[in-house]
């Protein structure tokens, strides 16, 4: 696993932490999960296959307050 990628996920979550006064520097299975959409995410990009989430709406409606 690329260190880069190690690096965002955990930049990711200690923003998390600072804006939300949320720790999940603990949860190994979101860490792991975020690190394999990352490296997705970058892939895609990287070979411009950016496609629409199928769920965005449903996540929008849960956590409201991240997309204020």
């Amino acid at each position: 696993m690329p260190s880069q990628i190690i690096e965002i996920v955990e930049s990711l979550i200690s923003n998390i932490k600072d804006d939300y006064d949320l720790d999940l520097s603990m949860d190994d299975e979101l860490f792991m999960g975020l690190i394999f959409h990352v490296r997705a995410l970058i892939n895609r990009v990287k070979y411009q296959q950016l496609v629409e989430s199928p769920i965005l709406d449903m996540i929008k409606k849960q956590y409201t307050f991240i997309f204020k």
